[in-house]
């Protein structure tokens, strides 16, 4: 997002993780850049277009295509003095855009379904775990203060829920007292409660108490009412992973998390469209698109919706916030003013959402909610 001297070219495309299908990559990247070169001969014939043109070239050697086995989708950014390329887990329409600045849209559309904050909290009878992840990542984070349960020894150790194959590896079965042995069925199930309840008010306080991140509870099926039963915690979702998080990595939590957060964060969309349809009788929203590049360009905007699919293009002054329309035949000068107000909100601390058409509350492609 910082400023570049233009030309700037933004190349999307989808990408295979098997060989066998990876030269199909190659050959739709060797279409993109081709159609960029004819824009970029055309407008700016000469050095510049000769630079970035020998720039992407150098991009495509058989070493870069073997490493892009691990990713779903490939992003490009080259211009005369910067070059970077993103492989990520998502599959991107393929796209190439020259013009002023580079176009980032679709990456802020696949952050907006992946940077969703959360804890998740794995919990059986033996092993307690707290994680926080964002996106692609998740890491455990320590615990203080977790009390052992009558009759476990590993309980409180905090050192990652494994397989119980991996566990029980170098440790002989004397030394793991099973929950619950040798007692009544009825004080097992109230130091079960009680230890629950212990657990939760220590997360809480420790960890949860000034976080507004929701909390996925990892559980087996019989352990999840009895804690949602004892836990006063507000952020803790109704929905969670049924199952027991001993037999699950880490990378198996994430993608369970992923599936309870998606219906989350399809709910917040809809209350943010809601919002705007409420600030727009109000007067606090728009969807002109020359009110909406003042406000973007003064700081006013809060939220910005915009249309993942449509370009709209133009010149855009982030000072004064003036647009002036583009070349239909898309020269190497304009950019998506869509994409342009987008970036520039973020830099002004808004939020963004990149919507289908399906999913805008307006025609436009742009709908705004104004700080004041």
């Amino acid at each position: 997002m910082a400023p570049r001297d233009p030309p700037c070219v933004s190349i999307y495309l989808p990408t295979h993780r098997r060989k066998t299908e990876g030269r199909s990559d190659v050959v739709l990247f060797r279409n993109l850049c081709r159609d960029a070169e004819t824009v970029l001969e055309r407008d700016l014939p000469g050095a510049i277009s000769k630079g970035i043109t020998e720039r992407l070239k150098d991009i495509d050697r058989e070493e870069f295509w073997d490493e892009g086995q691990r990713s779903d989708g490939l992003a490009v950014f080259v211009a005369l003095d910067f070059l970077q390329c993103y492989r990520l887990p998502a599959q991107f329409p393929e796209l190439n855009v020259i013009g002023g600045s580079f176009h980032t849209k679709p990456l802020v559309r696949f952050l907006q379904g992946n940077a969703m904050a959360y804890h998740l909290l794995a919990l059986n009878a033996q092993r307690v775990v707290l994680y926080e992840g964002m996106g692609n990542s998740i890491h455990e984070v320590p615990l203080k203060g977790i009390p052992l349960m009558p009759g476990s020894q590993e309980l409180g150790r905090n050192e990652g829920l494994q397989p119980a194959a991996a566990r029980q590896k170098g440790q002989k079965k004397a030394d793991r007292v099973p929950y619950g042995q040798g007692g009544a069925k009825e004080h097992a199930q109230a130091d079960l409660e009680k230890f629950f309840r212990t657990v939760a008010k220590t997360i809480w306080k420790q960890h949860l108490r000034l976080s507004s991140k929701p909390l996925i509870l990892a559980a087996p099926r019989q352990h999840q009412p009895l804690f949602r039963k004892v836990a006063q915690i507000p952020v803790l979702l109704e929905s969670g992973v049924v199952a027991d998080p001993a037999g699950l990595s880490a990378e198996d939590l994430k993608a369970e998390a992923r599936r309870v957060l998606e219906p989350e964060i399809q709910r917040r969309m809809e209350k943010t469209r809601e919002e705007f349809g409420l600030a727009r009788s109000r007067s606090q929203g728009s969807e002109d698109l020359g009110e909406v590049a003042k406000a973007v360009a003064a700081g006013r905007v809060k939220t910005l919706l915009v249309e993942s699919g449509r370009r709209i293009w133009g010149i855009f002054d982030p000072q004064g916030g003036e647009i002036l329309p583009g070349d239909p035949s898309r020269n190497a000068h304009d950019v998506d003013l869509l994409d342009e107000l987008a970036e520039a909100t973020l830099a002004h601390a808004g939020q963004v959402f990149v919507l289908p058409t399906e999913q805008m509350p307006t025609r436009g492609g742009i709908a705004a909610i104004f700080r004041f």
